[in-house]
């Protein structure tokens, strides 16, 4: 949340959560936080400038967050329904594939928030038990599209290189591709490029 705060004094950071109360985690550092009613207004300030760290609440889909309107995405958490017959459907697929890939393709689509087109550039950044938990799951990633499987698979190389280490030593890999480094741009796609289908 500290690194986050301290990146938004420079770029626009935005949060995607799944709930209000995990919106509340947030709300000290954010300039705004946006839910159904209020994103249209937000998300037209983030396409305008520096806004610095916004929230949404449980919008993984629908918002297209280009160029500098986004330059750091953090999915801090699992997405979750709120619909009541979404929600008995979602007790009674807990577990199971049909309902692993309903939150695959939610955590697909939020990542794809700051990257609309090859000009864009955006860190993204994935928090959360449950969530790392699912990505880490065989048949899980098997079924993100092959692009986002390489992307991931790059980030859990590098998130083992400061495993264990202070979360300071995150900023400078970050820099890294804020900063379009040639060496980490062509590393980023050729994984991309020489991913399996």
């Amino acid at each position: 949340k500290h690194l986050a705060a301290v990146m938004a004094t420079e770029i626009n950071v935005v949060v995607i959560v799944p709930s209000k109360q995990r919106a509340e985690f947030w709300r000290p550092v954010a300039a705004q936080v946006l839910d159904k009613d209020t994103i249209h207004n937000g998300v037209d300030r983030l396409r305008a400038g520096l806004v610095g760290l916004t929230v949404l609440i449980n919008k993984y889909d629908g918002i297209d967050l280009p160029g500098r309107a986004c330059e750091l995405l953090i999915i801090d958490g699992l997405p979750e329904v709120y619909g009541l017959a979404e929600r008995q459907e979602m007790l009674l697929l807990d577990g199971t594939r049909r309902q692993l890939v309903r939150q695959v393709q939610r955590i697909e689509q939020g990542m794809g928030r700051g990257v609309r087109s090859s000009d864009d550039h955006c860190v993204v950044l994935l928090l959360g038990g449950r969530l790392t938990q699912r990505l880490h799951q065989p048949e899980a990633e098997e079924m993100f599209s092959s692009a986002t499987r390489a992307q991931i698979n790059l980030g859990k190389a590098v998130s083992d290189q400061v495993k264990g280490k202070p979360i300071s030593e995150l900023r400078p890999i970050l820099d890294l591709c804020l900063k379009r480094n040639d060496q980490w741009g062509q590393a980023s796609r050729n994984a991309v490029v020489n991913a399996p289908p």
